[in-house]
């Protein structure tokens, strides 16, 4: 009877609300299904709430936090969201669910963007940090063994540029930073981590690899002795000179704007190294391309004598003074 009841009560919420897509949570629509509940709940002797109105009619707990996420958009729902989120929490707490219970409760789908747009993570979050202060670092601990360290690190780029997942992405990505840091990782180990060298001409414009300048730039400032530059952390990832040369090479004709400008920046980088060894063109096959004089191989080396004689024969400009004329 009491499911009856409590269906018929998310019949009247479908009705109000189905204009509207759960964004404004303080409605006049709400505040009438709201009178209707405690009205409801005198005369059934009832213990309706709108959380338990909204959960039975969308299935279960796990579709919670992506309309509460979705409200959020909405500044006049923020408050209503707010409130309802509590009341899930509380109840959860008052069933004394373990946090292994709660991640299993909220059914993370496979697509790890969606673990933080959804408000899924956030929501888990907040019960850990409310209820269980010690394991706040377990959040991310969770996230990383469901995802991975490559795909968590990429959707949190992403997510610190979203404005309601923000300072929330920006904490995880930090404690992410700050353990690769605190377990001794060095540059190269966060490039393999990564598997940045696994996307080829796509790491030039990867969120990969934003996150392993962010490492970069942490790692020097506390290690000042044993500084590195994300250039020589890419070259040594893609397995030197020659390796690097190849994927900037390959990079420059994939016909991604993006893609060409940074790999053509990595390659001007490249071959101002080679010429200030001091390198002459008709040595790069030997010295850094195992002596292969393929069709990228010979790119690689006509792309460099341009770099070359461009340097040895630099152009000089001549102006007449008009007053000599």
């Amino acid at each position: 009877m009491r499911n009856k009841a409590t269906s018929a009560l998310f019949k009247l919420y479908k009705d109000l609300l189905k204009e509207d897509g759960y964004r404004d949570l303080r409605s006049r629509k709400i505040e009438v299904l709201e009178d209707y509940i405690t009205l409801f709940n005198r005369e059934k002797s009832a213990d309706e709430t709108l959380l338990k109105v909204l959960t039975t009619g969308v299935g279960d707990e796990s579709q919670i936090a992506p309309i509460l996420e979705k409200a959020r958009t909405n500044s006049r729902s923020v408050e209503k969201a707010n409130e309802l989120e509590t009341a899930l929490l509380t109840k959860w707490r008052g069933e004394n669910l373990s946090p292994m219970t709660v991640w299993s409760r909220l059914k993370f789908s496979d697509n790890v963007d969606n673990a933080l747009s959804s408000g899924k993570l956030g929501m888990f979050s907040k019960y850990i940090a409310k209820y269980y202060p010690n394991n706040e670092k377990s959040v991310l601990e969770r996230f990383t063994v469901k995802y991975g360290e490559d795909a968590v690190a990429k959707a949190l780029v992403t997510a610190t540029n979203k404005g309601t997942m923000k300072d929330f992405a920006s904490k995880l990505q930090t404690q992410q930073l700050e353990g690769w840091l605190a377990r001794q990782k060095s540059a190269g180990d966060v490039f393999n981590l990564l598997k940045i060298k696994e996307d080829g001409v796509l790491s030039m414009k990867s969120r990969k690899v934003i996150v392993l300048s962010k490492y970069v730039n942490l790692f020097n400032g506390k290690n000042p002795q044993d500084k590195t530059q994300l250039f020589s952390v890419m070259k040594n990832g893609f397995g030197g000179d020659g390796g690097l040369a190849r994927m900037v090479t390959a990079a420059r004709r994939v016909g991604d704007p993006e893609i060409e400008l940074t790999a053509k920046q990595y390659q001007k980088g490249l071959f101002k190294q080679w010429f200030a060894g001091d390198i002459k063109p008709e040595n790069v096959y030997a010295k850094f391309l195992n002596g292969k004089e393929g069709h990228m191989e010979k790119a690689i080396v006509a792309q460099y004598k341009a770099h070359y004689d461009k340097q040895m024969n630099p152009q000089i400009y001549t102006f007449n003074d008009p007053r000599r004329s």
